[in-house]
Parts: C-alpha cells; structure tokens; sequence
C-alpha cells in the first residue's frame, strides 16, 4: 500500500514539475515576452512579419521628439547584436527542466540594453532601430554570420539606415562622449579600442562596438562566415577593412579608462564561451579569409521573424546552415580527439592578434 501510494505521489509530482516547467520554458524561449517588452521604452506594436520600420528611436514619445532636420544630419543608425537566446539543448526531460533556469542571463541582459541604449542615444539625438540577431539552431555559435544576417535584412527592409553598430549585448557605453554619430571621416570608428575596453587590449582590437557605414560594410563583402565558436572574426575583419583602405579612428579626448568608460554585464561563471577548437579549425581560422561574406552566407529566417520588442527594437531568429566538408567545426561533437596539424602560411595570411604584454606578464609572475 505505502509502495502504491508513493509511487502514485511520485507521479503526480513528477507531472506537476513537468507542467511548470513547460510553460516556463514556452513563454520564456518568446523573445518577445512582456518582461522584455515592459524593460522597453515602448510597448508598442505586434510580432507580424509585416514591421514598420519607420520608428525614429525615441520610445519614450513627446519627450524625445525632436525636429527631423536636427537628428544627426539626415543619417540613421542600426544595432546589429549577435545573440543566442540559450545553447541548444536536445527535446528532453532534463533539457526541459534546466533550459529556462540556464539561459536567464541572457533575457536580463538584453532587457537591460534597450532601455538604456534608448535614453543614450536619445540625449545623442541618433536615430536607431535594433536588430537582435538570435541563432536558433543547433550549431555553433558564429557571430560574424549573425552580423552578416542582420546587414542582410537591414538593407532589404530598412533602407533608411545608413551605418551600422555592430554592438555586443553585454557591453554597454558608461561615458557620455562616446559619440554614435555617423562616421563620417572615410572608415569605421571603433567605439571600445584597447585602452578603454574593460578585458580586451591587445593593439589591433576591433572588437565590442564598432559604428561602421553600411556601404563600407558591404563593400569588404561583410564578415567571415568561417568563425564558429568564439573569437578570430573580428581580427579576420580588420584584414577586411585595411585591404579596402578605409581607415579606422578611435574617440579622442576620453580619459575614463578601462574601468569606467563601459559596463561590462558578461559574467563568465555564469556563460561560459565556446573556445574549442576541433578538426583543422586552428589551421584555417588563423588564415585571411578570401571566400566567405554576405554574398556566401546560407542561412533562415523564422516566418514569424521579425518580432518586435519595442517601438524600433526587432528580434530576428535565423537558423545557419553549415557546409561540413568546408567547416567541419560548426559542430565539435563526434570530432577527433587530436586535431589536424598547423600547415606553414604565407606572410601577410595570418590574422592571429599579437599580445605583447604577455610575456612581461609571464616574468612578472615567476
């Protein structure tokens, strides 16, 4: 009797957890849920492939209003932010119970953004709309295909913007004079260099937040699609960039250093990055990328994509697709436990940073 009456408690506890945790998972995976949208400036709109993209940026209304000529001269701005909602997990119990639980982080950190990115730009009188760029597939991580799928959709859609903010979610300006403005003097200007960025500061970063023209970014045909996992895109990019003669400029006159010139909301114990390297990943990735871009990148877009998170704030879930006989390591599972030897390389091929404060480091320490 007391095996049957436990066993039937069991049951029904068992169901009842599976319920909860099925309708947490449903409404939390919704990346346009009402606890984004209600972090947002705006609640407005409705997540219908058919978007008006003609938003000015300013969410908060009469407040924000101001005369179109006085908008930073004509030009508007679009966020390009790579993000995964939450790795994938296989439709399992246990993938059920720990998926909601495991990607949070990720839904505060973007409800931090919008809000905040909005009252900035704001007080800048720039224009914007944003574009989370969310990968919904099983592969990889690849921010520069999310990027180049983002530019894609952006030029299709909302041909108004005419530069883009290639913008980390977790990175965000804490200094005043960070100026978003369009960047008008012949390239890219990098917003987070070495020097002000609060981790990276090898010489030739570009990584973090980088305003560039959307004309200039198609010109150099987008970013690698190559980068699978995390890290190298953005220095394959700089190859990209000096090729085509465009020069980059950084901000001047800002003296908050690394610590207090941005909020850095990444926490690694929480989200660990995917530094894996499998198959002949590390010999090809370190090469200058001659092939892949926009005009190569495969990719999907969700019929119900775009879904509207605020009055000019848009989520796009885009599912890759990979080539595995060109890039095996868009998925490490079953690879080789040794990976595939490093192959001499032509001088002005390596893209690999330089970090001279290593070896300083190293003695320091000993």
């Amino acid at each position: 009797m007391r095996t049957r009456t436990a066993a039937l408690l069991l049951a029904v506890l068992s169901f009842w957890l599976l319920l909860v945790t099925f309708i947490h998972f449903y409404f939390s995976r919704e990346m346009s849920s009402s606890s984004l949208r209600q972090a947002s400036s705006s609640n407005s709109g409705d997540n219908t492939p058919g978007v008006d993209y003609s938003g000015n940026g300013y969410g908060s209304g009469g407040a924000r209003e101001i005369t179109q000529g006085a908008k930073n001269g004509g030009h508007k701005l679009c966020i390009i932010i790579p993000f995964r909602y939450c790795p994938y997990f296989p439709p399992t119990l246990f993938s059920l119970l720990i998926k909601p639980f495991f990607c949070r982080d990720r839904e505060d950190e973007l409800a931090r953004f919008l809000p905040y990115m909005d009252k900035f730009l704001a007080d800048q009188r720039v224009p914007y709309s944003v574009y989370v760029v969310n990968q919904t597939d099983a592969l990889r991580f690849n921010r520069a295909s999310l990027i180049n799928a983002g530019f894609l959709h952006v030029r299709e859609n909302d041909p108004s913007c005419d530069y883009l903010a290639l913008h980390d979610v977790d990175l965000l300006p804490a200094n005043r004079n960070l100026s978003y403005s369009f960047p008008a003097q012949g390239g890219p200007r990098h917003l987070s260099p070495p020097g002000l960025h609060p981790k990276y500061d090898y010489p030739n970063f570009l990584g973090g937040i980088l305003l560039i023209q959307a004309a200039h970014f198609e010109l150099v045909d987008g970013m690698t699609n190559n980068c699978w996992g995390w890290g190298l895109e953005d220095d394959e990019f700089l190859r990209r960039i000096w090729e085509a003669n465009l020069t980059i400029s950084r901000p001047e006159g800002i003296s908050s250093g690394k610590d207090d010139t941005f909020r850095h909301l990444h926490s690694p114990k929480v989200r660990q990055r995917d530094y894996q390297m499998c198959y002949n990943q590390r010999d090809l990735t370190r090469r200058r990328d001659r092939v892949t871009g926009l005009s190569t990148l495969k990719h999907r877009l969700s019929l119900d994509s775009p879904k509207r998170l605020a009055e000019n704030a848009f989520v796009l879930d885009v599912e890759l697709e990979c080539d595995l006989s060109k890039t095996p390591w868009c998925d490490c599972s079953g690879a080789p436990a040794t990976e595939a030897p490093l192959r001499p390389i032509e001088p002005g091929e390596n893209i690999m940073p330089r970090f001279p404060n290593r070896k300083r480091r190293k003695k320091k320490q000993q």
